[in-house]
């Protein structure tokens, strides 16, 4: 029999007070809570033999990618097969990372690790482009003019019953979006950060399952949930770095559930246009996006030396 375990944050101290002691084959966790988990000597990763990595660009930021790698040197990974134990268990483990961005800077972070020429790239013919499939709006508008767009272009889409995820840059435009549609006689919920991960799962659970069909993020909902439900984007505030717009837009569009979606970005400063001007020729031309990288901590730091030399 297959048997597994899905461990997230939010209960880690009845965890670690009560631990379930049993064998498992596929173990789902945070990398938080299976670190926490593991250095307390409660889980036993000794067997462990395949590490699959999910929404990699997030979890190798520079902001995070120090914890990552002391807990990825836990365990034997290796390049090469290696030779088999006595119980049938293979001498190394594996490492598979997936994302729909990469930062640049991956070999660097795993250098302490792996080889970096032994890392095997498996890569769609469509990485970093739009999706084809997906009709993509542009709208430039002031900051006075963003509810009114919004208000009418959700109104349309609760009469023809087409469920809405709304992504701000802050959590305090996030909750305001909210706010605003609710008391215009839109039923929304918001999701955003500032959230304990029960609140949040709760939430999207409420869209998911179609108690509301327009809910307001943060770019927290961008990345590693299924909206299959989602037919309309609406970027409010246009993401300030490409590959948030990938992840953004990746949320409509997903396989099973490819017709009738749309993507609508409102664009308002310079900075916006700037950004939106490079992904609407990407759009036009279906090349390829430019400046992706997933490591936006590192991004963050390259513009502010750009800036200080300018200064």
């Amino acid at each position: 029999l297959f048997d597994f375990e899905v461990v997230v944050g939010g209960h880690m101290k009845r965890l670690i007070t009560h631990p379930n002691f049993r064998p498992v084959d596929l173990f789902v966790s945070s990398i938080g809570a299976a670190g926490k988990l593991t250095t307390s000597g409660l889980y036993n990763m000794s067997y462990v033999r395949h590490i699959v990595m999910d929404e990699a660009d997030t979890c190798m930021d520079d902001s995070f990618s120090d914890y990552v790698v002391r807990f990825l040197k836990k365990f034997p990974i290796s390049y090469g097969r290696g030779e088999t134990g006595n119980e049938s268990l293979p001498t190394f483990c594996q490492l598979t990372l997936v994302s729909a961005t990469m930062p640049t800077s991956l070999p660097m972070i795993l250098g302490d690790i792996i080889m970096p020429e032994s890392l095997v790239k498996v890569e769609t013919p469509r990485l970093h482009q739009v999706l084809v499939h997906v009709p993509q709006m542009f709208l430039r508008l002031g900051q006075s003019q963003k509810p009114g767009k919004l208000l009418e272009l959700v109104k349309r889409n609760m009469a023809k019953e087409i469920p809405t995820i709304i992504f701000s840059n802050r959590s305090k435009v996030c909750d305001w979006v909210s706010m605003f549609l609710n008391e215009n006689g839109v039923s929304c919920v918001n999701l955003n950060g500032d959230m304990p991960s029960d609140i949040r799962s709760g939430v999207f659970d409420q869209f998911q399952r179609g108690f509301v069909d327009v809910i307001s993020c943060t770019d927290i909902a961008s990345r590693g949930l299924d909206t299959v439900r989602a037919k309309h984007i609406i970027n409010y505030d246009f993401p300030i770095y490409m590959a948030d717009y990938i992840h953004r837009c990746g949320r409509v569009g997903r396989v099973g559930h490819i017709e009738n979606c749309l993507i609508t970005n409102f664009v308002s400063n310079v900075k916006e246009v700037e950004l939106a001007q490079k992904v609407e020729t990407a759009v036009r031309t279906m090349s390829v996006l430019p400046n992706v990288n997933g490591n936006i901590t590192r991004v963050i730091q390259h513009r502010m030396m750009k800036l200080g030399n300018i200064t």
